[in-house]
């Protein structure tokens, strides 16, 4: 067992250091997988985002049957009846007409397309296309991200292969659905940050200095850096159009660019203060508490298997002593009814006082191996199926008078009064008359053996209202010299003989006790004994009474 403990101490302060470095390596991974998940956010965005502008951008055989504001207009009606995430908040396209631009946006009512007046939040668009018709070719200048501008190529009018350019495409973003529904279904897709992971993120323009969106209720998350990525936003990964960039086939990407390094919007994931740690901490201390159960399991697995060798151990030397005991109650009755067999058959007894004599001997040691025969018998069978035999209701006075009457030779022998003080209007018990006789008999018959030095027996019995079910009691009480306190829990057992039974080589085999408990717990009873030195002894049985 001490080994056992010490093993036990020293796999739960290894395995303590191990779910450190396991924790401390999760975290790392944890990091290094936010990298990937970071940018499928980013890709995510943009891939959406490409997928809508090129849904809206006509193409080159569109523009050959229809002008620029209709294809549009047929463009966007198409794009509508998909049921896209709604991510724009308004689009329109810009067409130069006489050194002038006019603005078109598709009528919902009408699906056509209609002449619209210059939004006055759309002064950079108006700035860009103006210079664009004056044949000057600036970039669009808006530092928000908020607006996308693409070309429009082909048609009727020259400029190349694939003609010029016939328009522009005028979008504005959405920034309050972008903040308030598109970016969080990402996060939560992508990243699952939230509880699982100890991260904040933040989207802002490249110069940090607004936040379109965070995960931070304060908006301005603290900790360090982990991950950055820049939202391309050029909108366009490729266009049926079939043409590059501004100026031409073979080109860039369609679109602007606004800065060598592309985007103008940035992904920022930044680790809570303490938060890694914490969640290192938690990890560590649920590993732990795992590894302390199961050494737990295997210390507990290894005292009850202690426990049930030395039980095992004791069962056998239980049973060694009970084989030696019954050998030695078999061979003197044996012994006895042999030698007096012999006797008679040679003719050495003929007077009929001493055959009489005789035969009584006889018939009293066959006795004694019927009683010890039964009880061997009654030990083997009374478990709870077998114990009891038939069910009826049994008047426990009357049972306990022919218990008393069944054993009067030993009650005799040991000189003791039985005195019975049954209670009136005692309600009957459920249960099998033979095996409850049984269960009296041998109680009375113990008291006689071990008690009968205070020639007296108690007999009373009582009916218990306050317990659930209701019992009837019933005691059986001796004045002899008592259960020694460390034997009174093992004399139920089978096979158990007191240390006093045996000096005083009192005849029995440790069987009686052990079938009375059987057979009462069969009833759905109870057995109890009381006992002290120079006290007597009490045994009390308790029955449910009849339903």
């Amino acid at each position: 067992m001490a080994f056992l403990l010490a093993l036990c101490v020293i796999l739960t302060v290894l395995q303590y250091r191990w779910t450190g470095e396991v924790s401390r390596a999760e975290a790392t991974r944890l990091r290094a997988g936010l990298a990937e998940q970071g940018q499928a956010l980013v890709d995510a965005f943009d891939a959406e985002l490409a997928k809508s502008c090129a849904a809206l951008i006509p193409s080159r055989t569109e523009l050959r049957e229809l002008s620029c504001a209709d294809a549009f207009a047929a463009r966007y009606r198409e794009w509508r009846e998909t049921n896209p995430k709604p991510i724009f908040r308004r689009v329109a396209v810009a067409v130069p007409s006489r050194n002038t631009v006019e603005l078109f946006a598709p009528d919902e009512k009408t699906g056509k397309a209609a002449l619209l007046e210059w939004p006055a939040d759309w002064s950079p668009f108006r700035e860009f296309v103006t210079r664009m018709v004056n044949g000057d070719r600036p970039g669009l200048l808006d530092r928000t991200g908020e607006f996308l501008e693409f070309p429009i190529f082909g048609g009727r009018s020259g400029g190349g292969p694939g003609g010029g350019e016939r328009g522009w495409l005028l979008v504005q973003l959405d920034l309050d659905y972008l903040r308030t529904t598109w970016l969080p279904e990402l996060v939560r897709s992508q990243l699952s940050l939230g509880e699982t992971l100890p991260y904040d993120v933040t989207v802002s323009d490249a110069a940090a200095k607004r936040i379109l969106f965070a995960t931070a209720a304060d908006n301005h998350p603290g900790g360090d850096v982990v991950f950055t990525a820049r939202f391309h936003r050029d909108g366009l990964s490729a266009s049926d159009n079939g043409f590059g960039h501004r100026g031409g086939p073979g080109g860039e990407l369609p679109g602007r660019r606004v800065s060598k390094d592309g985007g103008l919007w940035t992904l920022w994931i930044r680790q809570r203060p303490g938060a890694l740690e914490s969640l290192v901490a938690a990890s560590r201390r649920r590993n732990l508490g795992v590894a302390l159960l199961v050494n737990g399991l295997i210390l507990a697995a290894g005292v009850a298997l202690v426990f049930h060798t030395r039980r095992s151990r004791q069962l056998a030397e239980a049973r060694m002593s009970f084989v030696a005991t019954v050998s030695h109650e078999l061979r003197t009755p044996l012994t006895v009814i042999r030698g007096a067999g012999h006797n008679l058959l040679r003719g050495v007894v003929k007077e009929r006082a001493q055959i009489e004599d005789y035969s009584k001997l006889i018939v009293d040691h066959a006795e004694q191996l019927k009683e010890l025969v039964e009880q061997t018998l009654a030990l083997a069978g009374a478990d709870p199926g077998r114990a009891v035999l038939a069910r009826e209701p049994v008047e426990i006075a009357p049972l306990l008078s022919e218990a008393i009457a069944a054993v009067a030779e030993d009650t005799q022998a040991a000189q003791c009064e039985v005195h019975l003080e049954p209670s009136p209007d005692l309600p009957p018990v459920s249960g099998d008359p033979a095996a409850l006789r049984r269960v009296f008999q041998n109680l009375i018959a113990n008291a006689a053996k071990h008690g009968g030095d205070g020639r007296w027996i108690g007999i009373t019995t009582a009916h218990v209202n306050g317990s659930r079910p209701p019992m009837v009691e019933v005691r059986v009480t001796d004045r002899g010299p008592g259960i020694p306190a460390t034997e009174q829990s093992e004399v139920f057992k089978p096979f158990f003989r007191g240390a006093a039974a045996q000096a005083k080589q009192i005849r029995g085999s440790g069987l009686g006790l052990s079938v009375v408990r059987q057979i009462v717990e069969a009833h759905g009873g109870s057995v109890s004994v009381e006992s002290g030195a120079g006290r007597g002894t009490a045994f009390t049985v308790r029955l449910p009474v009849e339903s």
